[in-house]
């Protein structure tokens, strides 16, 4: 719906669309567990509002100003079984203008902000699907039945975008010069804790695996699976962030990019029947590829400049050249060509992990060890408080144990891990990379021979 509020001068216009799906997703599992196929509600909802406002300030300068909401939730198991989330997502943008002329001049000036976020909350409780309200986060091998709550929730993100840009143009004769910039400042900040809600257990679904589970304690034989033995459990510390770095209302997990971009040019009418477009651009943005991080002298100690700052690229200008040629000048024909440069660099979603590895301090990053690794093959997890030892994962001497029998041990594992791990930005990050370094090689040391380490 749209018309003027002042007849010439002053106009609206207003537009939305809400959309639901009623959706029944299915799930199909495979032996011996087929019996549990079946589906899950999915429903899917989103709202699209755009509204818009133009003003004619004068014959040559025109404004406006619009606002763009977006909004959608859903049911998903991401693939995966009957292990649920729910998701929402929502955006909101702002953008205002102005056109105008002066002279032979031409100006276009735009600002726009741009804030969206994304939350994930398992769906799985209270949902009436097969083991719903269980404490653990079940997959069985290849069949296709996972039960319990979504591992991969709860996910928290913001983004935040201000940008400026101005186009500028002046016509001298057959030529049309142009030039301009743009400021982008993106920040982005998130919570992702995979594996906070509940353990995750994996276990295979083989012949050896049924034998055990057709004996277990709980009813079904190898149909159930709590029958089946405990074979590979991970773990989640609970703390989810990237970045010591606060902001966007997180404690830590933020990003910031600065992105400035200039560029000058002109399309010229060389000849009736050809015209060229030339010009370059300058692209800057610091911290790309994560020349931010310091250097990481244990690495430098085994290969000279290994570990070296990431060299940070401040002179990228960008070439572009491009015609437009009839040859028979009648315009009925036109041959078109171009080559460029250009440069762009991705956000996070490549690298959101690397303060993971390239940061000396802070005990918040998201960190889901392996408690159980195979049968009777348990794993020490280590804490900033003092290394957990799980005690579900089989008896040295082979022994196996039904996910059931031991499913309360898993849960308070996993409770004393994130007991164990507080936020806390001074304490050693025990992912970093120099540290893992000094102790692998500490590691490998400690196996050689006294007599060759009186000599080193």
């Amino acid at each position: 719906m749209g018309g003027p509020i002042k007849r010439n001068k002053f106009f609206y216009f207003l537009d939305g669309e809400h959309t639901l799906n009623h959706e029944k997703a299915p799930v199909l599992v495979f032996p011996p567990f087929d019996q549990y196929s079946g589906s899950f509600s999915a429903p899917f909802h989103e709202n699209d509002l755009m509204a818009k406002a133009d003003y004619q300030l004068t014959s040559s300068a025109h404004a406006f100003y619009r606002f763009n909401y977006f909004q959608n939730s859903f049911t998903s198991n991401g693939g995966f079984g009957f292990s649920l989330y729910d998701g929402k997502n929502i955006t909101r943008t702002h953008v205002g203008g102005i056109d105008f002329n002066t002279g032979n001049f031409s100006h276009s000036i735009r600002f726009g902000y741009l804030k969206t976020e994304r939350d994930l909350t398992d769906g799985t409780a209270g949902s009436g699907l097969l083991l719903a309200n269980y404490p653990l986060n079940i997959q069985m091998g290849f069949t296709g039945l996972v039960t319990g709550p979504a591992f991969n929730a709860y996910v928290l993100w913001r983004q935040s975008n201000h940008q400026a840009k101005y186009d500028g143009s002046k016509s001298f004769g057959a030529h049309i010069f142009r030039y301009g910039f743009n400021f982008n400042r993106i920040a982005s900040a998130g919570f992702v804790p995979f594996g906070s809600v509940a353990p995750a257990l994996f276990t295979l679904d083989g012949t050896s695996e049924e034998t055990f589970a057709q004996t277990g304690p709980f009813p079904g034989g190898d149909t159930n699976p709590l029958n089946y033995p405990v074979e590979y459990v991970q773990v989640g510390n609970g703390l989810g962030f990237t970045t010591r770095m606060p902001g966007l209302g997180l404690p830590a997990g933020n990003f910031l990019y600065h992105r400035l971009a200039a560029y000058v040019g002109a399309n010229s009418k060389w000849k009736r029947n050809l015209t060229v477009t030339y010009g370059v651009r300058y692209a800057w943005e610091p911290g790309r590829s994560d020349s931010q991080f310091a250097p990481i002298s244990e690495v430098n100690a085994l290969i000279p400049g290994l570990g070296n700052r990431v060299r940070q690229p401040n002179l990228n200008f960008a070439p572009q050249l491009g015609f437009a040629w009839d040859p028979a000048a009648k315009g009925k024909t036109v041959i078109r060509g171009g080559v460029g440069l250009f440069y762009e660099n991705a956000l996070t979603s490549i690298a959101a992990a690397d303060p993971l590895f390239r940061v000396p301090t802070g005990n918040i990053f998201i960190q889901t060890p392996l408690a159980c690794n195979g049968t009777a093959n348990p794993q020490t997890v280590h804490t900033s408080k003092g290394d957990l030892q799980p005690m579900f994962c089989g008896t040295p001497g082979g022994e196996r144990v039904a996910i059931g029998v031991v499913s309360s041990q898993i849960t308070a594992f996993q409770k004393q891990y994130q007991a164990d791990s507080p936020f806390d930005l001074t304490a050693p990050n025990p992912t970093y990379l120099g540290s893992l370094l000094v102790k692998a090689v500490r590691k490998k040391a400690s196996e050689l021979p006294a007599t060759v380490l009186q000599e080193a």
